[in-house]
């Protein structure tokens, strides 16, 4: 070990030196253990969502625990005391009428007459025993679908004083596809089956051979849904036409896994949803990139709901359209950052716990008498909300996961705050996430697109099934009649086959 100086000014120089490293070692050390707990807390988040419960819902005396835990505690104890006489147990309600629901009425009664007749004679005297009654139960039975073939006949004629005129032929009913073996009924059938009860072409395939012993190739079934698809995107294009002619839109998109080039190699496409809460139009695309929603929203003016997503920023930006945010997706990221600072992301879940509160009672209100409510109720607390945040913004570390929801809320605060004023645009964009939960649980059984026609394909379907969801008809009902008149339906006409004027002129079949 070398000797040490004796000279004061030296040595005063070496121990400034090792304790500036000591300083630096410190905040190394620092910045690792910060990094090891961003880590964790990402970690706990990814677990959380892979295995974990999904629901995000906090009491109030959780969100009373995360701001005030003394508060809290007192309220616990004062109900908990002896002074209070005890609360006599709840009696469970019974919901209405009790016992099996019965059967729908609706359905066809075959009676069935049991085989066995049992004793016919008195065990006592051996006289003859009287039918004096009968009893009666319901049992539900399924018979499996049944598969059958139409023959089309057309009459032909010829004159017989004039056989130069030829032959004449009774024209043809017009179906959906026109050179295809299937019926209007088997393409309704396939595509409800795969695009609204999530059950992919292979498993059909093996239905339709177990139950109508019928061989339909995989293969064959999605050259019908290319050619059906065709001639559905014009009712989808009207679909969009009248949502781009609204005053408000909300938006959101999920993956779509797309197998592109001859040897199928996987990319990340997207699901993107545009709706009015009415009705809904589905685009599936190659990339997530601004250009899609820019180009269907082109044209539109009125208050796009959106979440924090770049992508929509050209969208957003043309002439005339509004941004608004959604509170759902700023409340998720205080929530999951709960466990990181109870406290402070307790008093940001309390105040969107008001929004969504309010918003309950707000249901049958008018636009004008929504948005004065909200401002009424609302502004002042969430005045408070963004000082509080802009304070913590000064104290937090931004890579932590109480950071990452600051620096949204406050990045995000001028869109999150227009429904204050906008009546109609709801705090959340729900809705649209609500709507694309079929294609992802579809995405599930199907994995993935095959082609990126196959894909465009998923998009128009969506449109239509999900759009018939939200106007309260079925779908295969649905399909099966328009299927039968788009054939011969004029360009103006289309608008009057979309699942909502479909359910405002057949209000029986919609029920």
């Amino acid at each position: 070990m070398a000797a040490l100086p004796d000279d004061p000014v030296l040595l005063r120089r070496i121990i400034e030196e090792q304790r500036a490293a000591m300083a630096a070692l410190e905040g190394r050390l620092a910045e690792s253990q910060a990094e090891v707990h961003d880590l964790q807390f990402q970690m706990q988040v990814l677990l959380q969502r892979a295995f974990g419960r999904r629901t995000e819902r906090v009491s109030a005396a959780q969100e009373l625990l995360f701001v005030d835990p003394e508060a809290a505690q007192a309220a616990m104890d004062e109900s908990e005391s002896d002074d209070d006489p005890p609360k006599p147990p709840k009696k469970r309600r019974r919901r209405g009428g009790g016992g099996r629901k019965a059967l729908p009425d609706h359905l066809q009664r075959v009676e069935v007459t049991s085989a066995e007749t049992g004793p016919t004679t008195c065990a006592c005297c051996g006289g003859e025993l009287h039918v004096i009654g009968e009893d009666r139960s319901e049992r539900l039975e399924y018979i499996p679908a049944r598969m059958k073939v139409l023959v089309l006949v057309r009459t032909k004629r010829a004159c017989r004083q004039c056989p130069s005129q030829g032959v004449v032929t009774q024209p043809a009913e017009l179906f959906a596809l026109e050179k295809a073996k299937a019926a209007d009924g088997l393409l309704a059938k396939i595509i409800t089956d795969k695009y609204a009860d999530h059950i992919p072409l292979h498993r059909q395939v093996k239905r339709f051979a177990r139950e109508a012993g019928v061989d339909l190739p995989v293969s064959t079934l999605c050259g019908w849904l290319r050619g059906t698809a065709g001639l559905l995107q014009y009712v989808v294009r009207a679909m969009a036409q009248e949502l781009r002619a609204g005053p408000f839109l909300q938006s959101d998109a999920t993956g779509l896994p797309i197998l592109v080039g001859p040897k199928n190699k996987p990319q990340r496409g997207h699901l993107w949803s545009y709706t009015d809460g009415v009705q809904v139009v589905f685009e599936a695309t190659s990339d997530g990139k601004q250009a899609h929603p820019a180009r269907l929203l082109e044209g539109f003016a009125g208050t796009l709901l959106t979440d924090g997503a770049s992508a929509y920023n050209a969208a957003a930006s043309a002439d005339g359209v509004v941004r608004a945010g959604c509170w759902a997706h700023a409340r998720r990221k205080f929530f999951e950052a709960r466990r990181e600072d109870p406290a402070k992301a307790g008093v940001a879940l309390a105040t969107i716990r008001e929004i969504f509160a309010l918003e309950r009672t707000l249901t049958d209100c008018s636009p004008e008498d929504r948005a004065r409510q909200r401002r009424e109720h609302l502004a002042e607390r969430l005045a408070r909300l963004r000082a509080l945040l802009d304070q913590w913004s000064q104290t937090v570390r931004p890579k932590s996961g109480l950071g990452k929801a600051i620096t949204y809320a406050r990045g995000q605060w001028d869109t999150l705050v227009v429904f204050l004023d906008d009546g109609r645009a709801p705090p959340h964009n729900n809705t649209s996430e609500r709507l694309l939960r079929g294609p992802v649980i579809g995405r599930k059984n199907w994995l993935f697109a095959g082609s990126e026609g196959g894909a465009w394909a998923a998009g128009v379907f969506f449109s239509i099934v999900r759009s018939c969801e939200l106007a309260g008809v079925d779908p295969f009902e649905y399909l099966r009649d328009v299927l039968r008149l788009l054939p011969k339906a004029k360009v103006p006409d289309v608008a009057a086959l979309t699942p909502r004027a479909w359910a405002e002129r057949f209000g029986e079949k919609a029920a």
